[in-house]
């Protein structure tokens, strides 16, 4: 699904699943888990937003207030 139609995903805000950190971690988008990276670390349950797809993982950043 992600590699197919990851241009819908840009810019999407989705919950961390798990802490995320640049290791990995897990976003959730509707009703699909995604591979999620990002530079910084993320808390469980923090709103980050999709930034870059990249085969079957996405890069999140936070989301601005």
């Amino acid at each position: 699904h992600v590699a197919a139609g990851g241009g819908a995903l840009l810019w999407k805000s989705v919950p961390a699943l798990p802490a995320i950190d640049p290791h990995g971690g897990w976003v959730c988008h509707e009703v699909e888990n995604l591979n999620a990276v990002r530079d910084h670390p993320s808390e469980k349950g923090q709103l980050v937003v999709i930034t870059a797809v990249e085969g079957l993982t996405v890069n999140v950043t936070s989301k601005g207030k």
